[in-house]
């Protein structure tokens, strides 16, 4: 058990060295002094065993929720730095990405929509220029571009909402070992 580190968890103002003094002997600590005062100036009881056993359990909880949630952030984040596969076609990812393909489906749609209706399925089977997250470039169809770029938009869809399960999960276990056991 991390002493010092329960008596925060239990009293946040607490200012190690003049509020209490933790010793480790032989790697047993103990608290060596207790002159913690509430803010009126009266003497605050030293915490019992049980309570600080439970602050140092609490306290191990958040560090491994909050090193859990960062480790899921990173992972999500690097995924999607790698970009996005959808269809055999790997498109770059970042917010900016997603904008930009997001404003390509008004663009499409407001360009079909400028059109007669004799141009309508010339325009739909046109071939637009796609560059990937690899340069390689592809040239699908109006339709097939549009297609690609809704199954981008729900793939990302599915790995925020597995991402967002998953920090929930995080923040809903009771244990160390639950957190850590979230992947």
């Amino acid at each position: 058990m991390n002493i010092a580190a329960a008596i925060q968890q239990l009293f946040p103002g607490a200012q190690p060295g003049e509020d209490f003094v933790v010793t480790s002997v032989k790697g047993v600590q103990a608290i060596a002094k207790w002159s913690l005062k509430d803010s009126q100036g009266n003497p605050v009881a030293q915490p019992t065993a049980d309570q600080l056993t439970a602050a140092d359990t609490a306290a191990q909880l958040s560090q491994a929720r909050a090193a859990k949630a960062a480790a899921l952030n990173a992972a999500y984040a690097a995924a999607l730095g790698a970009g996005v596969t959808v269809s055999g076609v790997t498109l770059p990812a970042s917010d900016n990405d997603q904008a930009q393909f997001a404003h390509l489906l008004v663009l499409l749609r407001e360009a079909q929509e400028a059109l007669p209706d004799s141009a309508q399925a010339g325009f739909e089977a046109s071939q637009q220029t796609i560059v990937d997250a690899a340069g390689i470039v592809h040239q699908p169809s109006v339709t097939d571009v549009r297609a690609l770029i809704v199954a981008y938009g729900q793939a990302i869809y599915a790995a925020k909402a597995a991402l967002f399960a998953k920090l929930a999960a995080v923040n809903a276990a009771s244990t160390v070992e639950a957190v850590g056991a979230i992947s």
